[in-house]
């Protein structure tokens, strides 16, 4: 959760932890979403967050969710952004980064 912990943070990328009904477990650009429920959150373009982030986390080996809408925490911009996800039994949720799409 500390961007200052290089270990886990490479400028726009981040990890990110959420639990399977969209509790933030950890979060490594918004510190102020952990342990907040975004099960009905939608982003910008109208997309339900939690299920694109669990429908990936639940195929064998995670997948890639489709694009949606996402600040980047560099640039303040919100841009078209995919993550990958995989799923965590442990946590009952899933870890996962992100990548955001140039070409906005």
């Amino acid at each position: 959760n500390d961007p200052a912990n290089k270990h886990w943070h490479n400028k726009d990328l981040y990890v990110f932890c959420y639990d399977n009904t969209g509790k933030v477990l950890c979060h490594g650009a918004n510190r102020f979403l952990i342990g907040r429920s975004l099960a009905t959150f939608k982003t910008v373009d109208g997309k339900l967050l939690t299920p694109l982030l669990v429908n990936a986390a639940k195929k064998e080996g995670g997948d890639w969710t489709e694009v949606y809408k996402w600040q980047d925490p560099e640039s303040k911009q919100i841009m078209d952004k995919k993550s990958y996800v995989i799923g965590v039994p442990k946590i009952d949720g899933l870890v996962g980064v992100g990548t955001y799409l140039t070409g906005n």
